[in-house]
């Protein structure tokens, strides 16, 4: 695209990547989040091509069914559907749920059109996930983009048997779904942190995780997007966000040893009849099949990664000596990135940081941390020490303890500007909490008169405005707190007059020449901007990488006209960008 000749990829920190098997060329995954067995050793996997990972409602998808050797045996693309999530019937027949026709499809093995099941009555909710039970039925989740969602059992000729939905129940969005012996539905709640056991009243029989509570610790979860049970009566957990496979025996939880390079963002898994394992290991874009020490027995596509430095960085910007400062917001920590690629924790055990959003350093050579889930905000020392802890807002209409705290900025004279996401609120407060200012919030009515949702980064422009990042709004919102004031853009318009809407911007900013760096996460691509929203240039891919496109960047920070740096939050790494003609950047990565 022509607005990408302003900057060219230059390189990248974060991960190691693993040596390409030549002979798995043509084994391509994107996002794998369904795997399974059939009775003569084939296997059958669902991989998401499109990009869109953090939506509920995106459907690109692919269905295929590969031999033990990797020769593709079925393909729904090549039928021509384009938004197949499958899953194996008996006889080597396969159903594939059509996710924007709201339709169940079977066909043989050959690929020959068996039946339709007509879903539209069912759910004004797009189908997202189909299982096949025991039973001989089917269960379908619905969802919707406020993560809520139905859940149905169909039978074979398409009669409802049995449905129950978000509100009132606690469904969340399920991502997956199996059938138990006893007639209870063991569903994974992406979007709600959390694996339940339900009743087919609705109600909780079982739960694992906090609902709204991701975390790393053992009895936490963090976006987990499977479960299964097996037949001992053990759950098995695919616990995205922390890397991770877990093992539920009653009380007692563990992790699944895996041999050779980590796993990264596992979304699936299942417990085969000889007691093998069979995962999706979708950062690394493989599926494997595992025995029972863990040793890797089959495998469909290239290992990305043998090692992963970072896990879903936030913030980062280059410091005075060329080091980089980032948010590893998932390993509770912040490090400094040395010129030679190297890393050093700048936070210590005994801050206790746990999910910073944000690290910025001072003129003083302390380091502003927004500590998101500790809901505080703290300066640290060069050595990682605490020195002051900001967690309760005295506002005119009584005291509020800070939520998700995702952004903070030292303003002149030493006050912060905070953004709160969890509270949807930005303020300007000093130290003590004594604030100056407020916009958002959750009260009947917005604090001066600014309604904000989510928002995820704000700075106080030259003229007095504030500019944000109103992700939930689906904006860039231009704020004035003395009048309450508003303006904002919600499309960016190309130099050819096509429009780009923003979807998730999760951070804005606007540098010294006044240009807006705008980071439209939902969407894959960093903008720059006039503030009357004209692009001025667009980034979303990185040519050279073996991972070529952004995927959720979170962050964006401009060290000069020659250096631009992303965060590419969900791929784990930080991306280096230079102008083509100018003198070389400060430090290549």
């Amino acid at each position: 695209m022509a607005a990408d000749r302003d900057w060219r990829f230059a390189g990248e920190v974060g991960i190691t990547y693993a040596s390409a098997d030549p002979g798995r060329a043509h084994e391509r995954l994107f996002h794998p989040v369904l795997a399974d067995r059939a009775a003569d050793g084939s296997y059958l996997i669902v991989d998401e091509p499109a990009r869109q990972k953090n939506l509920t409602v995106l459907f690109e998808t692919r269905t295929r069914r590969v031999s033990p050797a990797g020769e593709t045996l079925f393909d729904s693309m090549a039928l021509g559907i384009h938004d197949g999530y499958g899953c194996l019937l008996p006889s080597g027949r396969v159903a594939i749920l059509r996710r924007t026709t709201w339709e169940l499809l079977m066909f043989d093995a050959s690929g020959a059109a068996l039946g339709r099941i007509d879903l539209s009555p069912i759910s004004r909710r797009m189908p997202r996930v189909v299982s096949a039970t025991r039973a001989g039925t089917f269960l379908v989740s619905f969802v919707d983009t406020v993560y809520q969602g139905d859940i149905a059992e169909v039978d074979r000729e398409g009669r409802l048997l049995w449905a129950v939905s978000s509100p009132p129940h606690p469904l969340g969005c399920p991502t997956s779904l199996q059938l138990l012996p006893n007639d209870h539905i063991l569903l994974a709640d992406s979007f709600g942190h959390a694996v339940i056991e339900l009743r087919r009243d609705g109600t909780v029989a079982w739960q694992y995780g906090t609902r709204g509570d991701p975390s790393s610790d053992i009895r936490h979860l963090s976006n987990p997007t499977a479960a299964f049970q097996t037949d001992d009566g053990r759950r098995i957990i695919a616990d995205t966000r922390n890397d991770r496979v877990l093992v539920v025996v009653g009380e007692d939880a563990s992790t699944l040893a895996v041999q050779g390079p980590p796993l990264s963002g596992p979304t699936f898994v299942k417990t085969l009849s000889d007691g093998h394992h069979l995962l999706c290991d979708a950062g690394n874009r493989r599926v494997i099949e595992i025995d029972s020490v863990g040793r890797v027995v089959w495998q469909y596509g290239n290992t990305l990664a043998s090692r992963r430095m970072l896990s879903y960085p936030r913030s980062v910007e280059r410091m005075p000596g060329g080091v980089l400062l980032v948010a590893d917001t998932c390993h509770d920590r912040v490090i400094a990135v040395d010129q030679d690629g190297s890393a050093h924790a700048v936070s210590t055990s005994r801050t206790g940081l746990f999910w910073p959003r944000c690290a910025r350093g001072t003129p003083r050579g302390t380091i502003l941390v927004a500590d998101g889930r500790s809901s505080r905000i703290v300066e640290l020392s060069p050595t990682g020490e605490t020195l002051r802890t900001l967690r309760t807002l005295h506002c005119a209409d009584g005291d509020l303890v800070l939520g998700d705290p995702h952004d903070v900025r030292e303003l002149e004279g030493g006050m912060l500007l905070v953004t709160d996401a969890q509270r949807d609120l930005v303020v300007e407060t000093d130290w003590s909490g004594q604030v100056r200012w407020a916009l958002g919030g959750r009260g009947a009515a917005p604090l001066g008169g600014v309604a904000l949702r989510d928002p995820h980064s704000a700075q106080v422009m030259r003229d007095g405005r504030v500019l944000i990042a109103d992700s939930g709004s689906g904006r860039v919102l231009f704020a004035d707190p003395a009048t309450g004031s508003t303006s904002s853009l919600q499309t960016v318009t190309a130099g050819d007059g096509s429009q780009r809407r923003l979807r998730q911007p999760r951070f804005v900013e606007q540098v010294d020449d006044g240009t807006l760096l705008i980071v439209d996460t939902a969407n894959n691509r960093v903008f720059g901007a006039t503030e009357e929203g004209q692009m001025l240039w667009e980034v979303a891919d990185a040519p050279g990488s073996p991972l070529p496109s952004l995927f959720q960047p979170r962050w964006a920070h401009l060290t000069n006209d020659n250096e631009l740096l992303i965060s590419d939050h969900w791929q784990h790494r930080i991306l280096q960008f230079t102008r083509p003609g100018q003198p070389a950047a400060p430090t290549p990565l």
